[in-house]
């Protein structure tokens, strides 16, 4: 397993919303683990029940990592999900954590999902384990959703991305939340083993900056037992006396052109009709390579 951890600054340049807790979680992470984040799980086994029992694509270690990440909210502040699936991580991040407010995405598209189902399936996990009065449900695109004014009420000091998994969609995924973000907040990116997910990424912060990458958990092995596919943690500061950009700047402004009128439709019209038509769908395999969105080294 490699994990590396990267030691936040000492001097901040002036604390915004959320700092002394930020450093909390990057004191308190490893701790979590016993002092070693290749353990094969966390010291708080509460997490086993709910993989057992909640249909998903996550550890214990992930559910672990969200829920320290939720518990390190300043007042005020929210957690946002993108891409919840059937519940596992909101569940885990949610998991004893009352006082904290939650938002979660999710388009119910991929996968050739039945929406309905789907959606019955989250609510109920979600009844089941940590009810619904403070989590917000939006359903829909992300990248539109994000871009309409008023859509949360509080500043989000969590976010975690496991939405769609794209070139486009990864560096639309810090452009659209960006503005959403705390003056101070933890930015979760999961899938980040995947080269796909790390070059995007890394493009987006080099055009960006206020990104500090604090954890870089690798996957040794597609679905690893430990980190799954892999999950880069950034401590994100918005520069003192700025406020956040009601604009998107202009290399995230065509990219949302490009997924409106090109990518999203595109997507759309393949999860409707691929599943439907097995060997055209082994025949766009053969001509669209995987190697980005499988961990390095895997077949």
């Amino acid at each position: 397993m490699r994990v590396r951890l990267f030691a936040a600054k000492a001097d901040y340049g002036g604390l915004g919303r959320g700092a002394m807790l930020l450093d909390e979680f990057r004191r308190a992470l490893p701790s979590a683990f016993g002092g070693d984040l290749n353990a094969p799980h966390p010291v708080d086994r509460r997490f086993r029940a709910v993989v057992d029992d909640v249909r998903g694509m996550a550890t214990e270690s992930k559910l672990a990592l969200l829920n320290l990440a939720a518990a390190s909210l300043e007042p005020g502040e929210s957690y946002l999900e993108v891409g919840s699936f059937k519940g596992l991580s909101l569940v885990g991040a949610m998991l004893g954590n009352q006082r904290s407010r939650f938002y979660a995405i999710e388009n119910f598209l991929e996968f050739n999902l039945d929406a309905g189902a789907t959606r019955a399936e989250l609510l109920d996990n979600l009844d089941r384990w940590v009810g619904r009065d403070r989590l917000d449900l939006l359903e829909g695109d992300c990248f539109r959703l994000l871009r309409r004014d008023g859509l949360l009420r509080s500043p989000v000091g969590v976010y975690f991305y496991d939405g769609a998994h794209g070139r486009l969609p990864h560096y639309l995924a810090l452009g659209v939340a960006e503005r959403w973000l705390a003056d101070r907040a933890l930015v979760v990116i999961d899938d980040a083993s995947w080269p796909m997910v790390a070059t995007q990424t890394d493009r987006y912060l080099a055009a960006h900056p206020g990104y500090e990458l604090l954890f870089d958990l690798a996957a040794e092995r597609q679905d690893d037992p430990r980190w799954w596919n892999g999950l880069r943690v950034y401590a994100f500061t918005r520069p003192p006396g700025a406020a956040p950009a009601r604009r998107p700047s202009f290399d995230v402004a065509w990219r949302l052109l490009a997924y409106d009128l090109v990518y999203q439709p595109s997507m759309r019209l393949a999860w409707k009709t691929l599943p439907q038509h097995p060997r055209l769908t082994a025949a766009v395999l053969k001509v669209v390579p995987l190697a980005s969105r499988r961990v390095q080294g895997c077949g």
